[in-house]
């Protein structure tokens, strides 16, 4: 599920300015990052476990 919501986020990142984005292709970016900086977060957490 990951792979395909962060592809889809590159692919909307990836595409001209000049077709403009809609809010449907804001949204798809914003919550790859989103689950990105979840998922950093975990990590450091447990990497901090003793």
């Amino acid at each position: 599920m990951n792979d395909i919501l962060f592809l889809k986020s590159y692919s909307v990142s990836s595409q001209s300015l000049q077709t403009g984005l809609n809010l449907e292709h804001k949204v798809t970016p914003s919550i790859a990052i989103r689950i990105k900086a979840e998922i950093y977060m975990l990590n450091a957490i447990i990497a901090k476990q003793p």
